[in-house]
């Protein structure tokens, strides 16, 4: 699930530690607890990565190879399968 989700866990691993966390470093109290943070922010990636593959979210950042493979496909199978015409000899 891992491999399926990378980029999403890629952007949302740079918005909860670059973004959120090092924005509120300051105002986290207890130096102690921030093994605490770092397992409340792996389990908030975690988290968010099971439901984007869940809810199959990757429909909306792929860049269509498959339906342009099946465009592909069809194109050849059409100028295979078509007639010859009285141009072509």
């Amino acid at each position: 699930m891992l491999g399926r989700t990378s980029l999403f866990v890629f952007l949302a691993h740079w918005f909860v530690y670059l973004i959120a966390i090092m924005s509120l470093r300051d105002r986290l109290p207890f130096v102690r607890a921030w093994p605490v943070y770092f397992i409340a922010s792996v389990a908030l990636v975690t988290w968010s990565a099971v439901a984007w593959y869940r809810l199959d979210c990757n429909r909306f950042i792929t860049v269509g190879y498959a339906r342009l493979h099946e465009r592909l496909l069809r194109w050849r199978l059409s100028h295979v399968n078509a007639e010859p015409t009285a141009s072509q000899g």
